[in-house]
């Protein structure tokens, strides 16, 4: 994991110019809008699927269990 860290100290400088602000390194007003809007829509699709999911699976799976190998 160290490594990773290393080489992305070492890279960071080609990804991220040091004469590029932050304001100039955002996307347009209307971009982050779009993004917004579809996580505000999709996301709570998502937790209401991971909640039905849970409640299907719940309980199914036993320690101990062997299953079919």
């Amino acid at each position: 994991m160290l490594g990773a860290e290393n080489v992305l100290l070492l890279i960071r400088t080609y990804i991220i110019p040091p004469t590029l602000t932050i304001r100039e390194a955002s996307s347009s007003h209307s971009n982050q809008l779009f993004a917004l809007v579809g996580t505000v829509i999709v996301l709570p699709i998502i937790l209401i699927y991971d909640a039905m999911q849970y409640r299907v699976f719940n309980g199914k799976v036993r320690e101990g269990d062997q299953g079919r190998h």
